[in-house]
């Protein structure tokens, strides 16, 4: 056995995204025909496995310092950007000085950042958390991308983005002919590079039905905090005032601007769920002018105020 990986489960940790981190490793032993890889699955608690966000609960046997491993990866999910532990953070930033690769899952970024070991190095989280993890943390370079490696430390989007990222590591060590045995294994049609977006197929979905629309709604999403005018959207997606009104009427049955307030409305309410941030910083990370701004709109789309749906949260 070469290499060694420790996962270290916390409270409602992505299932699939452990799974599809084992199972590239089980494949490529068998495809290497010998026991290369090997893997533990851990638990800082001794008492119980921890539960995952479906309510499964793997085996887990209890982490101990002596433990040993080539690559500490943390398990994260849903709950990760509430989750705590000043233990966790030591073994973290114990097994980089001892020249370790650490590793983030799903939203085990949060867990990594607090832990000091993110700063100066690009990272990602899954898209649902990236803006709230970029106020959280805005000294991070925070990328769109499904995983980064920046040195001994990779993070990970989480659900199939797992299974990318293994057989990335997969294929540094034994080429690409092994890694591509893995995914096939897997019905992977192809081993994403790093830099793929995450949310593009949401918006690529649209490709082809209407000229100029994937431009538009990629410009729509990367301006948010920042919003800029309709006229320079069309302008940057070739489009006149009028073919943008008539495309959107005809996809989304809504104009353009009231598209994009939808879009910053949407952050607004995640900032909400997922931050501690006033109302006042919300709406200007969400590109309102005013808190009242947000308010007025929100309560439309709402039917209630922010402080109101924070508070039923």
């Amino acid at each position: 056995m070469k290499q060694r990986f420790a996962f270290i489960t916390t409270p409602d940790y992505s299932l699939i995204a452990l799974s599809c981190a084992i199972d590239a490793l089980r494949a490529a032993n068998a495809a290497l025909g010998t026991n290369y890889y090997g893997w533990t699955v851990l638990a800082l608690e001794a008492d119980e496995p921890v539960q995952s966000s479906c309510g499964l609960r793997l085996g887990t046997s209890s982490f101990r310092p002596d433990c040993v491993f080539d690559a500490l990866i943390i398990c994260g999910g849903q709950r990760s950007h509430l989750y705590t532990n000043e233990d966790l953070y030591d073994e973290i930033r114990r097994g980089l000085r001892e020249g370790k690769r650490i590793g983030a899952l799903s939203e085990a970024s949060y867990i990594l950042a607090e832990a000091g070991v993110l700063t100066g190095r690009q990272c990602t989280i899954h898209w649902k958390r990236q803006h709230a993890f970029r106020e959280a943390h805005p000294d991070l370079s925070v990328k769109g991308s499904i995983f980064e490696i920046d040195g001994p430390i990779m993070t990970c989007a989480g659900g199939l983005a797992a299974l990318d990222l293994f057989l990335h590591l997969i294929m540094e060590t034994h080429g690409v002919g092994i890694a591509a045995q893995v995914a096939e294994n897997f019905h992977h049609d192809a081993i994403r590079e790093a830099d793929h977006s995450q949310r593009a197929s949401s918006i690529l979905r649209h490709a082809g039905r209407a000229p100029g629309l994937v431009r538009a709604l990629f410009l729509m999403e990367e301006n948010l905090e920042e919003p800029i005018a309709i006229q320079t959207i069309c302008e940057r997606s070739a489009l006149s005032q009028r073919q943008i009104n008539r495309i959107f009427r005809a996809e989304f049955n809504i104009t353009p601007r009231a598209y994009y307030r939808n879009l910053r409305l949407q952050r607004a309410k995640q900032l909400l769920r997922q931050t501690s941030l006033t109302v006042a910083q919300i709406a200007v990370a969400s590109g309102f002018s005013s808190t009242s701004h947000l308010s007025k709109y929100f309560q439309e789309a709402c039917g209630t105020t922010p402080g109101a749906f924070r508070g039923n949260i």
